[in-house]
């Protein structure tokens, strides 16, 4: 396999050396820091990285990529397999693995591009602004309703393209729907604006 086009090439790092050590530049986040995830740290990168040639050949079908990359980098982790499969019971543990490899998921898919991420967060986001714009209620004895309800016509015609327009850009950048699902829940923890904006949006016309 050739992994030569990959960002941080871990084929060059020995099976009992380190993934940070070679490249110092991750430690300093705190996702991939702690060196007893090595192993995980080496799954994400396979998992993520658009030039890994598991990106490739298994781009939209999660499991199977994540099950091919677990057997060749011959994993024993009981968590990460039960997480590729969904076979976790839901408990304490299982809940913070899920959110510490998902957080590494996360940060990896933007240390890759920050670029490309960028610019899906301003879609996506827009995208979400249009729909809490399109859920406030009008009311009827306003004097501006009829502005009012055009303009949320004028909205709704223009989300359809937005919505089309973002929906292709992800497929073309996420290709894994768990990929886009891990990243639309993490960028949604740092969005405040859903109703309030909305309403302001509504009162300036």
């Amino acid at each position: 396999m050739d992994f030569s086009k990959l960002k941080y090439d871990i084929s060059q790092v020995p099976a009992d050396e380190y993934v940070i050590d070679h490249f110092p530049a991750l430690a300093d986040y705190s996702e991939f820091e702690d060196k007893c995830d090595d192993s995980l740290l080496r799954w994400v990168v396979l998992f993520v990285d658009p030039e890994s040639p598991f990106f490739s050949t298994y781009k939209s079908d999660f499991e199977q990529k994540a099950k091919s990359i677990y057997k060749y980098l011959k994993l024993e982790d009981e968590l990460l397999w039960g997480y590729i499969n969904g076979t976790n019971k839901i408990n304490r543990v299982t809940e913070i693995f899920r959110l510490s490899i998902e957080a590494k998921i996360f940060k990896f898919f933007i240390l890759i591009d920050k670029d490309t991420y960028n610019v899906w967060f301003s879609k996506w986001s827009f995208v979400q602004e249009m729909n809490a714009f399109l859920r406030i209620q009008i009311d009827p004895s306003d004097k501006s309703y009829e502005q009012r309800f055009a303009q949320k016509q004028k909205t709704s015609s223009a989300l359809a393209v937005e919505q089309k327009e973002l929906a292709a850009y992800e497929k073309q950048v996420f290709g894994d729907s768990k990929i886009k699902q891990i990243a639309i829940t993490e960028s949604a923890k740092v969005v405040n604006w859903p109703e309030k904006l909305a309403l302001i949006y509504t009162q300036t016309g």
